[in-house]
């Protein structure tokens, strides 16, 4: 309370400021603007504020200023003890010595005196000793020397002081040097991570191996010449620390170096790595490295090598070049060719000698340090000719047609060599009308030839289907062939005649076209591609030129517009869509029946060489379309 008065007396209804002073949180008065009475008099609640010690109250009315009150504030209970080393940083020696002390506080962090303290070693076999009286607070504060332990590792102590328990503290020894145990100088590709682990151990000033616990940090130099950190790692109980994340390296070749350190700055030890660009420094096989096939015959896989680089890893975009060693068979190399995005390539083509035995090529990537890559494939004996094509025609048919369809089957089966098993049948006639009752046994395959009137001269003029597959597989056990009765004559009248259209017919009823369906494996409709081994093999043989530019094809081209059951028109075969007069069984036909199963001869009618190009007609969808009806030149029996 405060009384107002001038050189009268007491002066009432003045208002007077009560407010305390200094900087102390939550101290108030209330009210703090009073009125005063008839006395003169103006009274207010001091509340203190969180901070201990002398409190001045002040009042002010007008510009008259004046202390109105003084408070000795003392701490409340105590509710906080606090241990705290005087150097958390020390070299863990047998003379290293710190000071801990204590600090006992109420819940406003005010220290409070005469408070007893009790010092407490938790771990590092260190030890306190006393500064002189009992260990009591001052200020809320007492200390002790800490001797460390002699050993290399954490020391962790704490104090207790009414009732409470402070949290640890910890000193760690000062780390006096790093030994690189694992991880310097490895070799990596500019921006991947360096291969292996890298470890490192830490000891003390005294040479001592630190204990676990301490605190590393791995840092790269950046681009800009800065530092940068990688990763942290803790110690194990021998002083070890691994790098836990990957160093990546920068983008450029050369020298990059991570820097291993303690949580200060201090002693430090440098890995360095080195990234290389990727250089060619082996071929390997990665399939295809002991093949067998018929002698004088394409294989019925095409090898695949890869380009290493000296980490192991393929490398894209490589040249390649394939050749024969000494005169056994022949590879026929592309310049232009190039491992892929992948960094594999396959052997574009190669046919074995004629004469069984063991054959090599070697391939090389020109210009290029690693050294030749051999491959060796072994030619074994052809097999018997014993496969069968059995003809059969359902109904009535012209008798002057039956000899060029047997000849046209005798040339399908000096192409297929290998014998397949009988297969005895019992069938009712088909529903869908793809062959009539069939009671024999089977040997090799079975196709039926119908003579039927379709739809008039000069449209489609045959269809080819497979009726029945053998079992377990997708090589024809029956096949049908329906010709329209309109269109004979016309056919004989074309060049090449009826032998060119049979060997053709034929070749579907075998499975060409007919069975792509089947074998999503080989052939791609969406793109017209054809992707059989044996068959590629067979048609970059026919692409190649000397010297070209051009590059190898991993698939055979079909047919375009949709046409995807024959060969593209610009391959010499009688299974394109439009052959030409005399128009062979070619090596890709030949080929492709490989790659669907069958054991066939290469060296049979090769087809190399082509024939003046004379246009004949086309199928499309199976079927044989001539351009326009020929006249007739007789009439069918």
């Amino acid at each position: 309370m405060v009384q107002v008065s001038d050189a009268v007396g007491p002066v009432a209804g003045v208002t007077v400021d009560f407010s305390p002073e200094g900087d102390n949180p939550e101290a108030s008065a209330t009210p703090a603007h009073v009125v005063t009475d008839a006395n003169g008099r103006a009274s207010t609640r001091w509340r203190q504020g969180q901070w201990a010690g002398v409190r001045y109250l002040g009042a002010q009315v007008g510009d008259i200023v004046s202390t109105a009150a003084i408070a000795i504030v003392g701490p409340g209970p105590p509710a906080k003890v606090r241990a705290e080393p005087d150097n958390p940083h020390l070299v863990t020696a047998d003379s290293a010595r710190t000071y801990l002390f204590a600090r006992v506080t109420d819940q406003f962090d005010n220290g409070i005196t005469g408070v007893a303290v009790t010092f407490v070693v938790d771990s590092g076999g260190g030890r306190l000793t006393s500064l002189g009286p009992p260990d009591t607070t001052v200020g809320g504060a007492a200390a002790r020397a800490w001797w460390l332990g002699p050993l290399a590792r954490r020391n962790v102590a704490h104090v207790e002081a009414a009732g409470l328990v402070s949290p640890p503290a910890v000193t760690v020894g000062v780390i006096g040097g790093f030994t690189i145990l694992q991880g310097d100088s490895q070799r990596t590709r500019p921006g991947k991570a360096v291969p292996g682990p890298i470890r490192v151990q830490a000891t003390n000033a005294d040479g001592k191996l630190l204990g676990p616990g301490f605190p590393l940090y791995f840092k790269a130099l950046s681009v800009f010449g800065g530092l940068d950190l990688v990763d942290s790692a803790i110690t194990d109980q021998t002083g070890q620390a691994t790098l836990g994340m990957p160093w990546v390296l920068g983008p450029t070749e050369g020298w990059y170096r991570l820097y291993a350190q303690a949580e200060y700055e201090g002693p430090f030890t440098i890995v360095s790595a080195f990234a290389l660009a990727p250089r060619p420094e082996r071929i390997v096989i990665r399939s295809g490295g002991s093949l067998r096939g018929t002698a004088g015959n394409f294989l019925p896989a095409r090898p695949e090598v890869a380009v290493l680089d000296s980490s192991g890893v393929p490398m894209p975009d490589q040249p390649i070049f394939v050749e024969t060693v000494g005169p056994a068979g022949e590879a026929r190399g592309f310049r232009a060719q190039r491992t892929d995005s992948l960094g594999f390539a396959r052997i574009p083509t190669w046919r074995l000698s004629g004469v069984p035995g063991q054959n090599q090529i070697k391939v090389t990537t020109p210009g290029l340090p690693p050294a030749p890559l051999l491959i060796t494939a072994v030619g074994d004996s052809g097999t018997d000719r014993r496969f069968d094509l059995t003809t059969r025609f359902d109904g009535v048919f012209p008798l002057w047609i039956a000899p060029d369809l047997a000849d046209a089957g005798r040339e399908w089966e000096h192409a297929v060599t290998g014998d397949l098993p009988d297969v005895p049948v019992d069938l009712a006639a088909d529903s869908d009308r793809c062959h009539p009752a069939v009671r024999t046994t089977i040997d090799d395959i079975l196709v039926f030839v119908q003579v039927v009137s379709m739809d008039g001269p000069g449209r489609a003029t045959a269809t080819s289907r497979i009726c029945r597959y053998r079992a377990g597989g997708t090589i024809p056990l029956i096949a049908q062939i329906v010709i329209d009765h309109d269109d004979i004559v016309a056919l004989d009248d074309r060049p090449g005649g009826l032998p060119i259209f049979f060997r053709h017919m034929l070749g579907h009823a075998l499975g060409i076209g007919t069975s792509w369906a089947t074998r999503p494996d080989l052939a791609d409709s969406a793109r017209a591609r054809f992707r059989g081994a044996s068959a590629t093999s067979a048609f970059n043989w026919l692409r190649w030129l000397p010297d070209s530019d051009q590059e190898p094809l991993d698939w055979v081209r079909l047919g375009a517009e949709g046409d995807w059951i024959h060969w593209d028109d610009t391959i010499l075969d009688v299974m394109t869509g439009t052959p030409t007069f005399g128009s062979a069984i070619g090596p890709v036909s030949v080929a492709a029946l490989r790659d669907l199963g069958f054991t066939v001869d290469d060296t049979h009618r090769r087809g190399e060489s082509g024939s003046p190009t004379i246009g004949f007609g086309r199928w499309g969808d199976r079927l044989w379309r001539a351009p326009t009806p020929p006249k007739r030149r007789r009439a069918p029996e």
